[in-house]
């Protein structure tokens, strides 16, 4: 008797079984994981891909299917496809400038948007940094500065405001 998790073999003959196998043991998991089916259930039954494969397979053979048929009933189904890759970056959001300071040209090509505490240290820091990109790219390059004062800076929210209105 044969056993691979969650792969079902019942009202299987020999060569059916035999084909199942085969065919599992030599087709590519779709997950990503660069096992093929049945050693992907073994190793990872949580695996839904390999599972969804298996169940395609074994059901189109169970249905009389030859081996060629079966492989190209699996890749007919969602789990051949394998997981979505994880996207890279999320959406961009639309942050509100208008009257903000800015550096550089109204069309650069890239827009940085700092958001900044006066009395952060890691901000300050990052000031040599940006300007640093700025005098490397000033036409591909446009910083546009936003407070964001730290409640746990004493005078953050002052400077802020200081800042605001000598801006102003």
């Amino acid at each position: 008797m044969v056993n691979l998790p969650a792969v079902d073999f019942s009202g299987m003959s020999p060569v059916k079984t035999r084909a199942l196998l085969r065919l599992l043991r030599n087709h590519d998991c779709a997950c990503g994981c660069g096992m093929k089916v049945a050693e992907c259930r073994v190793k990872d039954p949580t695996c839904s891909w390999s599972k969804g494969l298996a169940a395609a397979i074994g059901d189109a053979i169970r249905a009389g299917k030859d081996e060629n048929e079966a492989i190209e009933a699996a890749k007919a189904t969602k789990w051949a496809r394998g997981p979505e890759p994880p996207k890279l970056l999320d959406d961009p959001v639309t942050i509100p400038t208008a009257g903000a300071p800015v550096r550089g040209p109204e069309g650069a090509v890239v827009t940085l948007v700092e958001f900044s505490d006066f009395q952060c240290p890691y901000c300050s820091i990052a000031v040599a940094k940006l300007n640093a990109v700025l005098e490397a790219y000033p036409e591909k390059i446009r910083l546009i500065f936003k407070q964001f004062p730290l409640d746990m800076h004493s005078q953050a929210a002052l400077a802020a405001a200081a800042a605001v209105a000598a801006h102003q």
